[in-house]
């Protein structure tokens, strides 16, 4: 059959490009060969010309099959087919997108539409991501609250390990992960102020962020027989005004993609100081680098230079972290030669100086009869024993109704200590049947979840405070403390 193509099939075929991703289209005879073709359409298949040739010597070797295979079912009745091409110019878009079309005058040619898919197929990526994330949240929440509670055993027995330095190491890096933990139960949220800012020496958070990562960087290169050396400069700076875990955490995750950037070995660089009125913590590697192209969204969310191996959040939750505290990140890279990440920060002004908190200054609570309602009996035991070493009577329960069956009368609890998500009944449901059986004892809850009670809401249950797991000795005795003090009349 002779296909002609006349003023309809060439008003069809430019109709056909209408469209914000589409890059032009063809007129294509049952063969496969090209008959016309709008401008440009050459340029997206990397040829001078398209005319007159079969569309197949365009595309790559591998699409030749499907396309064929698309063109005789067109031919043979078919409305249309849609198939993927791969990218037929290094300088054309990324993805690309083949319709064949066969409209109802069986007498003109094929319309072949091209578009470009590569956006498409980036916010198709993008979902693919947050799906991920969300099943991954749900995993993560479903398993924090156990996660917390090893945490806060963790946390309550540091005060045991003989060294004072690996004592101190050990409680840092537990409240570091409490504080991870309680960012992803507030992920998306304002931050809730969980930590005070407080002035810190730029050299000092290196210094400790560097100490976090030692043994598993130090790990992996013994594990690759290769070298890292490392390579620090701390200029004289002011300090700057940060939490401090947010701030060491940032640092961390620089330090830990360095390395990674680093399969071969390396030098690690830690500098910091002043640059006019900022200060500037800058994390340098020797490693593989990134190309200029990846420069421009190296700081994105999802985007990831390590492939599969990376959700591509790490830079960006860094970039909020730095943003959050008024200052900057900026990177630079040579491929092969290595990248720089740079952290900007103002200094803190001597009005700040009032906002560094002081450690370790709560009072000591006198003793006294307290109950400890507890789930996990590890925790509670600790919990226990420390309440005992303090010279507390403690009375145990591993739940709301096994508290309840307890005498409480007179004389016999002053303080009730639960947790917040106990089986059965709630630490809450327990404070409000304590309130309701007549008992006026303070209550303090704790919790694993990361949540807060409402100022009425607690009043109204009679709740004193709500520790938060994991919970540092200092901290179980201020609660208990404070509690005692609302106990006391007037």
């Amino acid at each position: 059959m002779q296909l002609a193509v006349d003023a309809a099939a060439r008003e069809s075929m430019w109709r056909a490009v209408e469209g914000s991703f589409r890059l032009g289209a063809a007129l294509i005879d049952e063969g496969g060969r090209v008959m016309e073709a709008t401008p440009g359409l050459a340029r997206v298949f990397g040829a001078d010309s398209l005319g007159g040739a079969p569309l197949a010597a365009h595309v790559a070797e591998e699409d030749r099959g499907a396309l064929a295979h698309a063109l005789r079912e067109v031919a043979g009745g078919a409305p249309e087919r849609v198939l993927r091409l791969r990218p037929p110019a290094a300088s054309g878009p990324a993805s690309l997108e083949l319709r064949l079309v066969r409209g109802e005058d069986p007498t003109r040619p094929l319309t072949a539409i091209v578009a470009d898919r590569s956006e498409q197929e980036r916010i198709e990526r993008s979902l693919l991501h947050t799906e991920r994330l969300r099943l991954l949240g749900e995993m993560l929440l479903g398993s924090a609250h156990e996660l917390n509670n090893l945490l806060a055993v963790i946390l309550s027995t540091s005060d045991a390990v003989p060294n004072p330095e690996d004592a101190a190491l050990l409680r840092s890096a537990t409240e570091d992960a409490r504080r991870v933990v309680s960012r992803l139960y507030s992920f998306g949220r304002a931050p809730s102020g969980d930590e005070r800012p407080e002035r810190v020496a730029p050299e000092e958070l290196l210094r400790e962020a560097l100490e976090f990562t030692r043994v598993r960087w130090q790990r992996q290169a013994s594990a690759a027989g290769v070298s890292i050396e490392v390579k620090t400069r701390y200029d004289a700076c002011e300090p700057v005004l940060v939490a401090r875990s947010e701030l060491r955490h940032a640092l961390v995750n620089l330090i830990v993609n360095a390395i990674d950037a680093m399969p071969r070995g390396g030098v690690l660089r830690l500098s910091s100081g002043r640059d006019g009125d900022a200060a500037f913590l800058r994390v340098a590697d020797t490693g593989t680098g990134f190309a200029s192209e990846a420069r421009e969204r190296i700081l994105e969310p999802f985007f990831s230079t390590k492939g599969e191996a990376g959700l591509g959040l790490g830079l960006s939750i860094v970039v909020a972290t730095v943003a959050r505290h008024g200052g900057q990140l900026v990177a630079d890279s040579t491929p092969e030669y290595g990248s720089v990440f740079e952290i900007r920060l103002p200094l803190a002004g001597e009005e700040d100086a009032a906002l560094t908190p002081e450690r370790d200054a709560h009072p000591l609570p006198a003793p006294c009869r307290v109950l400890v309602v507890e789930d996990n009996a590890e925790l509670r035991s600790i919990v226990t024993r420390i309440l005992r070493r303090d010279g507390h009577e403690v009375a145990e329960a591993d739940s709301a109704e096994a508290a309840l069956a307890l005498d409480l009368g007179p004389g016999r609890c002053d303080v009730v200590i639960a947790d917040l998500s106990l089986p059965g009944m709630s630490g809450l449901e327990l404070a409000s049947a304590l309130r309701a059986g007549g008992h006026t004892m303070p209550i303090v809850l704790t919790s694993a979840w990361g949540v807060e009670l409402d100022e009425s809401l607690r009043q109204a249950r009679g709740v004193s405070s709500v520790l938060p797991k994991p919970y540092r000795l200092d901290a179980l005795r201020a609660a208990l403390a404070a509690a005692q003090q609302d106990a006391q009349p007037g």
